[in-house]
């Protein structure tokens, strides 16, 4: 990931190679392989001494970058896979299915209706079941509204025990199912 810097700071300007394609590929093994000694070589250094501690701290830098880097990844996966509900065990989705086909919510909120970012409350999990206390935003073409979500996890799916919809700005209840 430093290559190229790495190549500037020590004056060993064949580290730029890294930007050519499939040649690229190759370069840091390279400079893993020959960097020192073209470093040595290539730049005035005063003592061995202040040659290997330059060297120490460009190693530090490089296993901070790469940390940083697997850190960020890592989160960024984490919190792209909680907003799009990219695993099972996020119940909004069986709700929003059953809201889409009722006719009242249709009618009020428009055909096209969205989960908005995120919900709040309390998911658990453990295996195939778990229960589920949530609410969540909803959005259409003509309005917007509330949910609130309990749920069932049994066998892998979730069964909706209660969910109610309101309308964010009427009030009025356009949905209300109780099914456990």
């Amino acid at each position: 990931m430093l290559t190229w810097i790495w190549g500037v700071g020590n004056e060993t300007y064949v580290a730029f190679l890294v930007f050519v394609p499939i040649v690229g590929v190759c370069v840091p093994f390279i400079l893993g392989a020959k960097g020192y000694e073209w470093a040595w070589q290539n730049k005035h250094w005063e003592s061995r001494e202040q040659f290997l501690r330059n060297q120490k701290i460009w190693q530090r830098c490089g296993f901070g970058v790469v940390g940083f880097a697997v850190l960020a990844g890592f989160s960024a996966f984490s919190l792209v896979s909680f907003i799009m509900g990219i695993d099972d065990h996020n119940p909004t989705a069986v709700a929003v299915e059953r809201i889409r086909a009722e006719p009242a919510v249709r009618e009020a909120l428009g055909p096209d209706i969205e989960k908005r970012f995120g919900y709040s409350g309390t998911v658990r999990v453990a295996g195939p079941s778990g229960t589920a206390d949530v609410m969540f935003r909803l959005r259409g073409d003509r309005g917007s509204a509330r949910a609130s979500l309990t749920a069932t996890r049994e066998d892998g799916f979730w069964l909706i025990d209660r969910l109610v919809v309101i309308d964010a700005s009427t009030g009025q209840e356009l949905l209300r199912i109780e099914e456990r």
